[in-house]
């Protein structure tokens, strides 16, 4: 039976890898372990007309000194990052990246460029999971086809990295854990990693602490912003600047903006200016406070207007914003919003990374932030957010209305938000949309329990839950769904919290934790059962029954399958009374009731056939399919697995392919053929690895150790069995690893290991007894 599923934490002599776009499409990746971990091996293919990624940020024409840095030689044969350190605002960034633009002649593969949010207020450190996903997009894999687990993208990353020459650039660390999973594993590749931190125990890493600017090269700066004629005409009173503004460039950098805004200002004018601003920054370390008095002056040069919208945005829970959120934010048209943070771009106070989207220095985010504090009241800020989550609660529901039509029925009614919202005409924007806003809609969740609005958590949950599911966002969906569940207590409302519990049991499910699953799904039963909602208690006993089945606890399996069956007949669900047939016939068969699990699984596919419903029907063949195979019918479960297989890809169900290129596989072995069975265990590992199916792997692995035992082949047989042992243990299906046992049994027989073979007869026993 076909289920999305998933992976948690990589398990000792795990495997790694996945199928990807760009330089090495079509690649067949193999696994193995080494000295106990894990290797990844991407066979060469045909060469890509992708173009390499160009990510580097533009140089500012307003770099100065840092020579000695720059003229430092860089040995390609190294291995070992290049660590820029030094306090906020030292310009840590743009050494890194004009460093990188003077060496990309010497690295024609390509330059990736990564914002890692290490100090960023209010916005959490990016996971390196997270953060791999952007860098393998940049290298060409596929959405759909990012490996789960982060150890899995890991290994795919330093893969497609070995033999090439990236420049790999790491801003804003907030330690050396990380910064390790994102380093290529072979020399060749220049990595650049800024950081506040020294990041002392990053092994090998190469030091470059920055001070503040020498003072002719704070000169330098003023001249190339404001004019050599206007700074050289009162030296005195530019070296005053530099030093009020301790060296750093971007202190330096905001002042020089408001000379040039301000042809009749004189430097001893704006010198004054800064000596007499008052602590707005009390709060910082002091090394951080010398630019207090840029920014100060900076502020209080902005119109009312100007002010008001800079509070506010630095209120955003967000990394970046685009200007419908600003809109949102701040009350205004979208036009004004969009001004307005132009406005602010060009008083250095707000950046401009891509066309309308906006972020904040983190010092600067800080700064506003006070302000907030200081001068806004309570409730203007509160109102502000308040639209600002109706904002991506309502355009959230749009995007998920566009992309999943047919479920909006299932999703919660949003009230529409009041201010301007982006066009979504498609599910290819709707998408896009979510991709681009997901980790401000995760903050949004966060937030809004604390803010007072629990709602705004429990709607975006269960309007993310789609999404979040297919595109196996995993680590978000338990953050949002745990929200969702808090929210929900918080105000009492026990159905949410039913459904907040269901959704991360699925959630849980998907990444191979059953026992979290099972936990998860016993609450929301308890939950049901109190409120007396007999659809949601037959939802979650069939989620309970293919748990337990996947944990080889075939009893109570079916069990809870014979309650769901009898919950959802009595309201009348054929849909969940089919897919409860069919868990009973799971049961059935996998304790050799076979003509039972034969009837079961028929009276599943006569449902299906009435409902249309085409997933059903391909799981209920699939079943089938494996039933007959047992049976020794064996022709007749190819037919019933092709089926199947037609009718998944169909309706792009990608767990349900590679379930039926396993059950194949199996049923080609069982005929003889040998190749067609082997083609399809890889194609089933592949996909299976692909959407993070645990399970899935083990099962592909187990299939391919007994195929190649019957080809003679045992010292293979043994390494792919130990593989599957390995997931199985992790997820704790006892079956596969009933199987995985039998499998090095004969391995070990076949090599002459008596002593093995029988510690793995005696433990498949015992697997399968249990």
């Amino acid at each position: 039976m076909a289920e999305d599923s998933g992976g948690g934490a990589l398990p000792t002599g795990g495997v790694v890898g996945s199928a990807v776009h760009g330089p090495v499409a079509g690649s067949v990746v193999q696994t193995g372990q080494v000295h106990g971990g894990v290797h990844v091996h991407v066979e060469s293919s045909p060469a890509s007309d992708r173009q390499p990624p160009r990510e580097l940020p533009a140089d500012t024409p307003f770099f100065v000194g840092r020579t000695e840095h720059l003229a430092r030689p860089v040995d390609a044969r190294a291995r070992s990052p290049w660590v820029i350190s030094g306090m906020a605002g030292i310009g840590k960034t743009a050494l890194a990246v004009r460093w990188a633009h003077h060496l990309t002649a010497d690295y024609p593969d390509g330059c990736l460029f990564l914002d890692l949010h290490g100090h960023t207020p209010g916005v959490g450190p990016v996971k390196p999971g997270a953060a791999l996903d952007r860098l393998l997009q940049a290298l060409g894999v596929a959405r759909e086809r990012l490996p789960v687990r982060t150890a899995d993208k890991s290994a795919l990353y330093r893969s497609l990295l070995a033999g090439t020459r990236t420049v790999v650039v790491l801003d804003n660390a907030a330690g050396a854990d990380q910064v390790r999973p994102l380093l290529p594993g072979t020399p060749g590749c220049l990595v650049l990693v800024t950081s506040r931190r020294h990041l002392a125990s990053l092994d090998d890493g190469l030091a470059v602490p920055l001070e503040a600017l020498r003072e002719e090269d704070g000169l330098d700066l003023l001249r190339r912003i404001c004019g050599a004629e206007r700074v050289d005409g009162d030296r005195g009173a530019a070296r005053r600047i530099v030093e009020l503004c301790s060296g750093l460039p971007l202190a330096i950098r905001i002042c020089a903006a408001r000379l040039r805004a301000r042809p009749s200002w004189t430097l001893a004018a704006l010198a004054d200016r800064l000596a007499r601003q008052t602590g707005d920054l009390a709060e910082l370390d002091d090394g951080e406070r010398s630019v207090a008095a840029a920014f100060t002056m900076s502020y209080r040069e902005l119109t009312d207007e100007q002010r008001r919208v800079f509070r506010l945005l630095a209120a955003h829970p967000g990394a970046d914003f685009d200007g419908y959120a600003a809109a949102a934010l701040t009350g205004r048209t979208l036009d004004r919003a969009q001004q307005a943070c132009e406005s602010l771009v060009d008083a250095h106070l707000l950046v401009e990374p891509a066309a309308d989207r906006y972020r904040f220095h983190d010092l600067v985010r800080r700064f506003g932030g006070h302000l907030t504090a200081v001068h806004g009241t309570p409730r203007d800020r509160r109102a502000a957010l308040v639209a600002l989550f109706d904002h991506y609660r309502h355009t959230a529901a749009v995007a998920m209305d566009r992309m999943s039509p047919d479920e909006k029925r299932h999703r919660p009614a949003v009230p529409p938000a009041d201010s301007p919202r982006p066009p979504l005409p498609d599910a290819a924007t709707g998408r896009a949309w979510l991709d681009a806003e997901r980790g401000n809609l995760v903050e949004v969740c966060r937030r809004a329990t604390a803010l007072g609005l629990p709602h705004h958590a429990v709607d975006l949950a269960a309007t993310l839950y789609r999404y979040l599911d297919v595109h196996c966002h995993l680590a978000d969906a338990v953050v949002v769904h745990m929200c969702a569940h808090n929210a929900a207590r918080s105000v009492e409302d026990r159905h949410a919290e039913a459904e907040a519990w269901t959704r991360l049991g699925t959630t849980q499910w998907q990444r191979g934790c059953f026992g979290d699953a099972a936990e998860a799904g016993t609450r929301a039963l308890e939950l049901f059962r109190a409120l007396g909602d007999h659809a949601g208690q037959g939802r979650v006993l069939n989620s309970l029954a293919i748990t337990l089945w996947r944990q080889g606890r075939y009893r109570q399996a079916e069990q809870r399958s014979r309650e769901a069956l009898e919950t959802h007949r009595a309201v009348g669900d054929r849909a969940g009374t089919a897919r409860a047939l069919g868990n009973l016939a799971l049961v059935h068969w996998r304790r050799g009731r076979l003509d039972r699990a034969v009837h079961r699984n028929r009276q599943a596919l006569a449902l299906y056939l009435e409902l249309d419903d085409l997933r059903g029907q391909a799981r209920a063949l699939g079943n089938i399919g494996n039933v007959r195979c047992r049976q020794g019918h064996h022709g007749e479960a190819v037919a019933h697995h092709h089926q199947a297989l037609g009718l998944y890809t169909a309706v792009g169900d990608r767990a349900g392919e590679a379930d039926a290129l396993a059950n194949l596989g199996v049923a080609f072995q069982h005929q003889g053929l040998h190749r067609q069975a082997v083609d399809h265990h890889h194609r089933a590992l592949a996909l299976f690895r692909e959407i993070g199916d645990l399970n899935g792997e083990a099962r592909a692995h187990n299939g391919l150790g007994e195929h190649l035992l019957t080809t003679a082949a045992p010292v293979r047989a043994h390494a792919e069995h130990r593989l599957a042992l390995d997931l199985a243990r992790y997820t704790g299906d006892r079956h596969e690893q009933a199987r995985a046992h039998h499998g090095l049994a004969r391995a070990c027989r076949a090599l002459g290991d008596g002593t093995s073979a029988r510690h793995h007869e005696l433990r498949a026993v015992e697997a399968a007894a249990e």
